[in-house]
């Protein structure tokens, strides 16, 4: 069964109406159905242990204050749907609002950083319950031999030169993560894509943090590389990310000594990015980014290792 007749199934199991109409195909499949966002799972990309995670956090995130949308059960109480082929489907409150997008304004920046901090420190603070499981993005996660989002050096068909300049990067990017280690203060429960495009701005009421599909373990440095890394090599990455750190610090440390290795991090987001673009070839949002992450790869990684 494809997609849309898996959502069609899928819906019958919800207490929502029947009109269905699609989103976004991206990592998931995403539909409208009234006041709901229903997503039809990847195959393979997540189990149903780390899908009820993701939604116990962003509920758990949503009673703490930090808006988020609310989970919709079934019409049998569960909050994963299991589908024909192993595959699942979960529910979410549409969420109404304008996502923020790269905005150029520094105080969105500031504010944005400041929404990180919070859900950093809501993440160490934490229990999550026992059956909670959800992936890390550390060294093997982003840059072992089998990174979750695929290793661009096997995937992709390159020159020497620039095979060359992967390897060395991938290699200076693992010893780095090495020596940084994972202490609590640099390494606990992140968003992952806490991105503009995540945020939604509401009239009347604090933004909405959507898309938790990508949470997990990781540094918390990751989380400002993510949305950071468009901007490398550019006039705009400095402002951005002083904004981003302004706002981080004025509720959370963030000791100088750990943003020294915020370029290894934002290094990092662009291998995982290289492999996405091939690992994820099917979908328009992977293929339309392929040619400009290839070919901006090896100014980046020559001013990386210098």
């Amino acid at each position: 069964m494809d997609d849309d007749a898996l959502a069609r199934a899928a819906l019958a199991r919800y207490a929502v109406g029947e009109r269905l109409e699609l989103v976004r195909r991206g990592e998931n499949s995403t539909y409208r159905a009234g006041d709901v966002a229903l997503r039809v799972h990847r195959p393979g990309y997540r189990t149903r242990d780390m899908i009820r995670s993701e939604l116990a956090w962003m509920e758990a995130l949503r009673d703490a204050g930090i808006a988020t949308p609310r989970v919709v059960p079934a019409r049998d109480g569960d909050v994963v749907v299991d589908l024909p082929g192993g595959r699942h489907a979960s529910a979410l409150t549409w969420e109404k609002g304008a996502p923020l997008a790269e905005s150029p304004a520094m105080g969105d920046w500031r504010d944005l950083g400041r929404l990180m901090a919070e859900v950093h420190l809501h993440g160490a603070s934490w229990t999550p319950p026992a059956w909670f499981v959800r992936p890390a993005w550390d060294r093997e996660g982003m840059v072992g031999a089998a990174p979750h989002w695929g290793d661009p050096v096997a995937l992709g068909t390159w020159d020497g030169g620039t095979r060359d300049l992967l390897v060395a990067v991938r290699e200076r990017v693992r010893d780095r993560l090495t020596d940084f280690g994972t202490d609590a203060g640099r390494y606990g429960l992140v968003h992952a894509d806490l991105a503009f495009g995540n945020v939604l701005r509401r009239d009347g009421a604090a933004p909405v943090v959507i898309d938790f599909d990508d949470c997990g373990w990781s540094w918390y440095l990751w989380e400002l590389a993510v949305v950071l890394a468009p901007f490398d090599g550019t006039a705009g990455y400095a402002p951005r990310r002083d904004a981003l750190v302004e706002g981080y610090r004025a509720r959370r440390a963030l000791p100088a000594e750990d943003l020294l290795e915020l370029p290894t991090f934002v290094m990092a987001r662009r291998l995982v990015t290289l492999g996405w673009v091939f690992t994820r070839a099917d979908t328009a949002h992977a293929a339309s980014q392929r040619e400009q992450r290839i070919a901006s790869f090896p100014a980046a990684a020559l001013r990386y290792l210098a």
